[in-house]
């Protein structure tokens, strides 16, 4: 069997680059699984409790979140906190002064109080108030979170900003687990394609880089996927690279949303090797 590791790096332009690299452990005792397991749970729990900024402006809890979805009273998850953290840098767009929602007891729950913030903070950047955090704030919240986010013992995170397509790691992207040699799609990355323009883009060309030490056979069929849909064929990999083509579309971003494509393989049963999938170029979308 196989331990996933996820490591995140970036590059510039378009591309956020995932790298899936899952560690071989064909030879390893069951103890020996369980060490490791716990060496690595370890490390995450001491970086999850470094949460200060080295660098800029940005929100600690704002590193690796892009504003891709409409937020309303109601909503949930990691953008919501992000969102009051942000509107937490202006004293006159605090969710609250103490207690929950104020600076540093940021939640994931958007409740009343972050609806008036964000009236707030939509007046101040010359919008008309709504009951939602709507595609034109969303963008002006991107733009203010444009920048490096530098966490200690983590890597920097850049949020892409402004119009056009970009693609990022996805929030789903697979975390840290294992897979079976000579799996059938093994789920090797996820990536959200984010659309800032007005209209929507089709994304007809997609290549990604094997990674890690690996041979190409160790990817025998890699497929994309729209959630539980299939979008293509197999491919195979020549010279480290996979190539998707579909002149109609392999798929659809729309105006101001997003689409997180999975990059799934089937799994060689060769044992004692690191693989993975990263997206290396603006030019390779």
């Amino acid at each position: 069997m196989i331990i996933k590791r996820t490591i995140i790096t970036t590059i510039v332009g378009l591309t956020l680059v995932a790298l899936v690299a899952p560690v071989s452990a064909n030879a390893l005792t069951i103890a020996d699984l369980q060490a490791q397991i716990q060496a690595l749970m370890a490390q995450l729990a001491q970086l999850q409790g470094s949460t200060t900024p080295t660098t800029g402006n940005v929100p600690a809890v704002c590193a690796g979140v892009t504003f891709t979805r409409n937020l309303t009273t109601g909503s949930t998850g990691s953008d919501v906190k992000c969102l009051q953290a942000v509107l937490n840098q202006s004293a006159t767009t605090q969710v609250a002064t103490t207690g929950a929602g104020s600076p540093g007891n940021e939640t994931t729950t958007f409740g009343p109080r972050t609806l008036v913030a964000v009236k707030k903070y939509q007046a101040e950047q010359g919008f008309t108030p709504a009951n939602q955090v709507g595609p034109l704030t969303r963008a002006k919240l991107n733009a203010a979170l444009g920048g490096v986010v530098t966490i200690p013992g983590q890597p920097p995170v850049i949020v892409p900003t402004g119009a056009g397509l970009t693609a990022q790691l996805a929030s789903t992207n697979p975390a840290s687990g294992t897979v079976i040699l000579a799996q059938g799609l093994a789920p090797l990355a996820k990536f959200t394609f984010v659309n800032g323009d007005n209209a929507e883009v089709k994304v007809t060309n997609l290549k990604v880089n094997r990674i890690g030490v690996s041979l190409d056979a160790t990817l025998a069929n890699i497929y994309l996927f729209n959630g539980a849909k299939r979008l293509t064929d197999a491919a195979s990999v020549s010279s480290g690279l996979i190539t998707f083509n579909d002149a109609a579309g392999l798929f659809t971003v729309p105006a101001g949303g997003s689409v997180t494509i999975t990059v799934a393989a089937d799994l060689a049963a060769s044992a004692g090797q690191t693989v993975g999938v990263a997206i290396n170029a603006a030019t390779n979308v």
